[in-house]
């Protein structure tokens, strides 16, 4: 296992004395010493740079695939979750909120918990959605137990005076904004637009999913 791990040249050597990405892969050896029939992955690379992420990643993927065992992975980070998983259970409280393939959940998710934590970060009840435009699609028939959920990037920026720039984030290549409608209603937006604090403006809807 240790030859599996790359890890037969360090053999004589101390924990102390390894690297944090072959301290990963020393404890994925240990825990296939035991021939497990199924493997538990908690967070497995929290603690480690993007870089060393990026290389341990690539290194459990290849490694589950070849010995085919089941493998549950907890993670907070949906990126990871979408690279590793076939499918996806969705936990609140102790409680399932959702549960399916990856595509399905990740595209229509059933619950405004699980549609913020997989990207949704706006959730938009039916009673507002005269305050966005349609983008070549047409409005929605929402019943009043309906709602939106709209990713940051899916909402586009228009002239109009139905929302107001609250907050701006400067990200290396966008702009995040927080902007607020006249009953101080907060909506999420991500967009290469340079915009002040204090401007008016409509948003439109490029992609949104209904709940």
């Amino acid at each position: 296992y240790l030859e599996k791990v790359w890890l037969k040249d360090k053999a004589n050597l101390f924990p102390k004395n390894l690297s944090g990405g072959q301290k990963q892969r020393l404890a994925m050896a240990r825990m296939l010493a035991i021939n497990p029939e199924m493997i538990l992955l908690d967070e497995p690379f929290s603690a480690l740079d993007i870089v060393l992420r990026s290389e341990m990643e690539n290194f459990i993927k290849d490694l589950i695939e070849e010995l085919q065992i089941p493998t549950i992975l907890v993670s907070h980070n949906r990126k990871e979750i979408y690279r590793f998983c076939d499918e996806v259970m969705i936990l609140n409280g102790g409680k399932i909120e959702d549960f399916g393939t990856k595509d399905r959940v990740f595209k229509a998710p059933k619950t405004p918990v699980s549609a913020k934590l997989l990207g949704f970060e706006n959730i938009i009840e039916s009673e507002r959605i005269s305050n966005f435009k349609f983008i070549n699609k047409p409005i929605p028939q929402l019943d009043k137990n309906s709602m939106l959920a709209v990713k940051n990037t899916e909402i586009v920026i228009l002239q109009g005076q139905s929302h107001t720039v609250e907050h701006m984030i400067d990200e290396i290549d966008n702009y995040r904004y927080s902007l607020v409608d006249s009953l101080g209603r907060q909506i999420q937006v991500f967009s290469d637009i340079k915009l002040e604090i204090g401007d008016k403006v409509d948003l439109g809807f490029n992609k949104f999913h209904i709940l």
